[in-house]
C-alpha cells in the first residue's frame, strides 16, 4: 500500500526510540528544574459582601424622585448588572487607585541591611516621570538627596517630607547607603491592576480580592486596605450626593420663598383694587347712589357703558384667580422642597454601609505557584507530544532511510516491506521463490544466491543508506522484484 498507516509511525518511534526518549525526558527534566528554581507565588484573599442594596443607589433614587422639582437630574438611573459593577469599581482608579497613591506604592526601595520602609504616602499623583533618590542613614539619622541636593532628613522613625512623598525609614542596623526610586503612578496602576484579581463567589453577593504579589506583607495589607476603602466608599459617595442635593433643594427653596412673598404682596394689592370697581364705576355712570345704581342696573341690563364695565370686571376677576393658582401651585412647590430635605437630613442620618468585609486577608501557608504535580503532569503531556513532532520533523529532513515513513515517501509503496526474516520467509514461499539475493548478507533460514542475476529477487536492507544512494541501487537491479527488509 502507497499509503501511509499508523503501524508506519509505530516502526518510526520504534527504530528512532532514542531520539523520543531523550526529548520526553529532556522535558520532564525541564520542568522538574524548572518547579525547583522558581520563585514561589502567593495569593492572598480578602472576601467583601457586595453593595447590592447599595445606598449610593437608594441616594440616586431619591435624587430621581424629586427631579422634578429641581433644575436637573443629578444622575442618571440605569439598570445595572450589580455585581459586575462593584467589581470593576474595585479595580478602578477610585478605589485601587486610590490604595495605591494612599500606600505610596509607587516608591521602591533598596536600603542598607537592617532597614526598612515602615510608612510611605504619595503626595502628587500627576508626575509623569520617574526620580532617583539617594539614601544616606549614618548614626540614626536619615538623609534623602536628589542629585546631591538633600530633600528631606531626620532621625530614624521619623515621617519626611520629601516634596513628592512622605516616607519613615526604621530598623537598627550599621547605617549604610540606599535608594529610593519614584516610579510614575500611572505605570504602578497598570502594575498592580494585574497582580489584583477580583471576582464573584460563584453566584452569590460576595466578592474575592486576591492579591498576588512578591512581598506577602504587602500583598495583605493592600488586600485589607481594598476591602476597607470598597467598604467606605459606598457611605462616602452617598453622603456626597445627599450634599449636593441638599444645596440644590436649598437654592430652590430660597428662590421659591421669594416668589411667595411676591405672589401673596400681589394678591392683596389685586384683592384692595377689585372690590370698589364696580361701585366706583356705577357712581360715576349714574351719579347716584350705589343701591340706586344697582337698580338702574337691573332695568337697563343692554346698555354698553355697563357691558364694557362688567367685562373689566370679569377680566380683573379671572387674571386674580390665575395669580392664585399660580400661588398655589409655588407654594405646593416649596412644601415639597421643605418634604425633600427633611428626608435627606433623615435619610443622611441613617446611611450605613451595606457591604461589609467577610474574611480578612491573611498569609497563606503554602504557595499557589508552582504546583509540583501539576507542572509534572503538563510536562508529561507536552514531552510526549513534542517527542512525536521531533521523531517526525527529524524523520522528514533526515536524508538516511532510518524508518518505513521514509521509504513509503521515497518509492510510495511500490515494493514490499518486511520488518522480520519469518515475514520475508513467507513472502518467499507465496511467490514459490527458492532463494533470494540480498545485500545485506546472510539471513537466518533463507538460501541466498551467489549473485543477483542468479536469484528470481533481490532483498535490500535500506537502514542507514542516503536516499540517493537507495536510488541507485534500485535502478542497478533493474527488472527483478525487490523487497525491503528493514531489521
Amino acid at each position: 500500500m502507497s499509503e501511509i498507516t499508523i503501524l508506519d509511525i509505530i516502526y518510526t518511534f520504534r527504530y528512532r526510540w532514542k531520539l523520543f526518549l531523550s526529548v520526553f525526558l529532556l522535558t520532564i527534566l525541564l520542568a522538574i528544574l524548572y518547579i525547583f528554581i522558581a520563585k514561589p507565588k502567593y495569593e492572598i484573599k480578602a472576601v467583601v459582601k457586595a453593595d447590592i442594596f447599595s445606598n449610593k443607589i437608594t441616594g440616586l433614587k431619591l435624587a430621581n424622585d424629586y427631579q422634578g422639582i429641581l433644575e436637573k437630574q443629578l444622575v442618571p438611573m440605569t439598570p445595572i448588572d450589580k455585581v459586575g459593577s462593584e467589581i470593576e469599581l474595585i479595580k478602578s482608579r477610585a478605589i485601587l487607585g486610590k490604595v495605591i497613591f494612599d500606600m505610596g506604592l509607587n516608591l521602591k526601595a533598596k536600603l542598607p541591611e537592617g532597614y526598612h520602609i515602615a510608612f510611605r504616602k504619595t503626595l502628587v499623583d500627576t508626575v509623569q516621570q520617574e526620580f532617583r533618590y539617594d539614601v544616606s542613614i549614618n548614626n540614626g539619622k536619615v538623609s534623602i538627596f536628589q542629585r546631591g541636593d538633600e530633600i528631606c532628613a531626620g532621625n530614624v522613625g521619623d515621617t519626611l517630607n520629601c516634596n513628592l512623598f512622605l516616607v519613615a525609614i526604621e530598623g537598627n542596623g550599621s547605617g549604610g547607603k540606599g535608594k529610593i526610586k519614584f516610579i510614575k503612578p500611572s505605570e504602578v496602576f497598570e502594575e498592580w491592576k494585574g497582580a489584583v484579581s477580583v471576582d464573584q463567589e460563584g453566584l452569590t453577593d460576595l466578592i474575592n480580592i486576591t492579591v498576588s504579589h512578591d512581598s506577602l506583607d504587602l500583598s495583605r495589607e493592600v488586600a485589607n486596605q481594598l476591602a476597607i476603602y470598597y467598604v467606605n466608599y459606598e457611605t462616602k459617595v452617598s453622603k456626597g450626593l445627599m450634599a449636593r442635593i441638599r444645596d440644590q433643594l436649598l437654592v430652590l427653596l430660597d428662590s421659591t420663598e421669594k416668589k411667595i412673598k411676591f405672589l401673596n404682596k400681589y394678591l392683596e394689592e389685586m384683592k384692595m383694587d377689585t372690590i370698589p370697581v364696580l361701585s366706583f364705576a356705577l357712581d360715576a355712570m349714574t351719579d347716584k347712589a350705589v343701591a340706586e345704581a344697582l337698580k338702574w342696573y337691573f332695568r337697563n341690563p343692554g346698555d354698553p357703558k355697563l357691558k364694557n364695565l362688567s367685562k373689566e370686571f370679569t377680566k380683573r376677576q379671572f387674571k386674580y384667580y390665575d395669580t392664585y393658582e399660580l400661588y398655589k401651585t409655588i407654594v405646593d412647590d416649596r412644601n415639597k422642597i421643605i418634604q425633600a430635605l427633611h428626608e435627606v437630613d433623615l435619610y443622611e442620618a441613617g446611611v450605613v454601609p451595606s457591604s461589609y468585609v467577610v474574611a480578612w486577608a491573611s498569609l497563606p501557608s503554602e504557595p499557589v505557584w508552582p504546583r509540583k504535580k501539576l507542572i509534572l503532569l503538563i510536562s508529561i503531556v507536552f514531552g510526549l507530544i513534542l517527542a512525536m513532532i521531533v521523531v517526525l520533523l527529524y524523520d522528514f529532513l533526515d536524508s538516511r532511510i532510518n524508518s518505513p515513513l521514509q521509504l513509503k515517501r521515497l518509492f510510495g509503496g511500490r515494493y514490499p516491506l518486511f520488518f522480520s526474516t519469518k515475514q520475508l520467509k513467507k513472502y518467499l514461499l507465496l511467490n514459490q521463490w527458492e532463494r533470494i539475493y540480498c545485500t545485506g548478507g546472510k539471513l537466518e533460514g533463507i538460501e541466498i544466491a551467489p549473485s543477483m542475476e542468479a536469484a528470481p529477487a533481490v532483498c535490500i536492507n535500506p537502514r542507514g543508506l542516503d536516499s540517493l544512494e537507495l536510488i541507485q541501487m534500485v535502478r542497478r537491479v533493474g527488472e527483478k522484484p525487490i523487497v525491503f527488509l528493514f531489521e
